[in-house]
């Protein structure tokens, strides 16, 4: 697990440099709005039906936010924000 982390950790840096946090900031934030847009989207058009997948398939209980799955562009534009916060935090490393 360990050398897992490392490895994507050493790709991101790689992907950092060579994109910049800018750009790679602005097409996170973008992804980011779009699965929340499409989300909210579903959730309004469909929402009785979501309400009836949920109440039949939780046996007894409603999830709680330990089950919760963040979308690849939430993780990304977070990931993204602690780099930068370490950037600042230390700016000649």
């Amino acid at each position: 697990m360990g050398g897992t982390n490392l490895l994507f950790t050493m790709a991101a840096l790689l992907i950092i440099d060579h994109f910049g946090r800018r750009r790679l900031m602005l097409v996170g934030s973008i992804g980011y709005i779009l699965s929340l847009g499409s989300t909210a989207w579903a959730f309004y058009t469909y929402g009785d039906a979501f309400a009836a997948v949920v109440k039949a398939t939780t046996p007894g209980r409603r999830f709680r936010g330990r089950h919760r799955r963040r979308s690849p562009q939430y993780r990304r534009a977070v990931g993204l924000l602690v780099f930068i916060a370490f950037a600042r935090l230390r700016p000649g490393a």
